[in-house]
């Protein structure tokens, strides 16, 4: 056991979990367990890179003793940002360019964070990234304000600091499902922009910090590299618009405030991605999300954080994993697997794209049609079985999906007549919510119809309409105040004071 492990200094040795479940440790030795070795490997880059340099930008070698400064300058100036975030851990030398530094197990996600902030990439992702939220609640008896159709507003970033601005209903979108699964669609106003490409989806979770009730947004699917900070925010909902606050910053937490609108307060539909055939680019697999709530849709598709170069990397952004691997490489891995759209549902059968990631938004007039069941010769084509969707695109792909909420049916276009069926245990009638089924006994309209934001609504019963109805924008960029309590109690910046560091 000795023999196979790397000496420390002279009374210690680094040896593998596995040497000792093989070989016991000799007598009179205290085994100190739980570190992880993290290789620090040296890199043809400048000095922001993980570790210093040891050529020149054109490929020139620097003298040998030069190199060796250089790297004992990186390791100290490394540690002394471990020890600042109280982090354990030890360095092991090596006479190559590479060496092992120990983290203690418990410190690992401050170590990730605090190494990402300083300019390092830390990986592979799931490794280093420890549980996001402790002690998580049962969602579903908690998210019911956060439920429906939302478009941010406002972004202040640090707070007080305006970063992001849209007109009502112009913003983002995110649609959130009573299960928990949410799909938010973040695209840039230049579709070719891949810094700025910012879509992702996952589940909504809870968790406390001390007093104050945290929600968490965990990504399973993300256009952008892990940082190593948690989604963790306090809320606050007044009616149509909600408050988001992240602070003050820490290790573990950015500092933010967002100020979102509802759209629609559902019903909701959502599907969870399972199978795809043919596979989609290379051998990783895709995951994401298709949710429905009023007269909108919004998918978020691409491979597990944790996966790929993008989700299995954790570095400051999209442009740093640029530099650590090349912008070709990563940007053929977005483009070819990650997929980011929202649109409108027409009627039951027909989606009509108003946004998607890499295609510029439409200048006039209607966008292209991501299903319409009823078109001449359509080559697209869903059909249901118990508690599956599956989806035959014009492309050929054929694509799979779990229900796990169904509060509409977007694509079947039924009479309120037809009887009842089951998807996931839910009952319902067509398209109609299972509330608004039980008092419906007027039939389905055929005729298309406009919402009252003048574009195109769902098809729906009355009684369905009357029941979950499709609300104007209410707020504007004006109501970050609000959000924030400036007026008339200062509740909001009261939460800026009250929240605890997490870290």
């Amino acid at each position: 056991a000795i023999s196979s492990g790397i000496c420390l200094d002279s009374t210690s040795v680094l040896v593998p979990d596995k040497v000792l479940r093989v070989v016991a440790a000799p007598k009179k030795v205290k085994v100190e367990g739980r570190w992880i070795a993290l290789q620090a490997s040296l890199a043809p880059m400048p000095a922001a890179n993980f570790l210093a340099k040891s050529t020149t930008a054109d490929g020139d070698d620097i003298d040998e003793e030069k190199a060796i400064l250089a790297t004992s300058h990186s390791y100290a100036t490394l540690g002394k940002s471990l020890l600042a975030a109280k982090v354990r851990w030890r360095w092991i030398d090596s006479a190559s360019e590479s060496g092992l530094i120990l983290i203690h197990e418990e410190d690992m996600p401050v170590a990730t964070a605090t190494l990402v902030r300083k300019g390092h990439s830390v990986g592979p992702t799931p490794w280093v990234i420890g549980p996001p939220t402790p002690e998580e609640k049962d969602v579903t008896s908690n998210n019911a304000s956060f439920v429906g159709c939302w478009t941010l507003l406002k972004r202040e970033e640090p707070f007080g600091t305006t970063a992001l601005e849209f007109p009502a209903g112009e913003g983002p979108l995110r649609i959130q499902a009573p299960c928990g699964i949410y799909v938010e669609v973040r695209l840039p106003k230049q579709p070719e922009t891949f810094e700025d490409q910012a879509s992702n989806a996952g589940l909504l979770t809870f968790a406390a910090s001390g007093n104050i009730e945290l929600s968490c947004r965990r990504r399973t699917v993300d256009f952008r590299p892990q940082t190593g900070c948690l989604l963790a925010t306090q809320v606050k909902v007044d009616r149509e618009v909600m408050g988001e606050l992240s602070h003050p910053r820490s290790v573990l937490r950015d500092e933010y405030i967002e100020a979102w609108t509802k759209l629609s307060g559902g019903p909701v539909t959502c599907l969870e991605l399972i199978e795809e055939s043919p596979s989609v680019g290379n051998a990783l697999r895709r995951s994401g999300y298709w949710l429905f709530c009023g007269n909108r849709f919004a998918r978020v598709l691409g491979p597990r954080v944790g996966e790929g170069l993008i989700g299995g990397t954790c570095c400051k952004s999209t442009a740093h994993l640029e530099v650590l691997v090349g912008s070709g490489a990563v940007r053929d891995e977005l483009r070819g697997l990650y997929e980011a759209t929202w649109g409108h549902i027409v009627a039951p059968g027909r989606l009509q794209i108003k946004r998607q990631a890499w295609a510029p938004a439409p200048a006039a007039g209607p966008g292209p049609w991501l299903l319409d069941v009823y078109a001449p010769g359509a080559s697209s084509s869903i059909s249901m079985q118990a508690g599956e969707v599956v989806h035959k695109l014009s492309s050929g792909l054929v694509q799979k999906w779990r229900v796990h909420d169904w509060g509409m049916d977007p694509f079947t276009k039924v009479a309120a007549s037809a009887p009842l069926r089951s998807f996931n245990g839910t009952f319902f009638m067509g398209n109609v919510a299972p509330e608004a089924a039980e008092e419906s006994s007027s039939s389905s309209s055929d005729s298309d119809s406009e919402d009252s934001e003048g574009e195109p609504g769902r098809q729906a019963p009355a009684a369905a309409q009357a029941a979950a109805p499709i609300p104007q924008v209410r707020g504007s960029t004006a109501s970050m105040a609000a959000v924030q309590g400036q007026a008339p109690a200062s509740e909001m910046a009261g939460m800026a004071a009250a929240q605890p560091p997490l870290a």
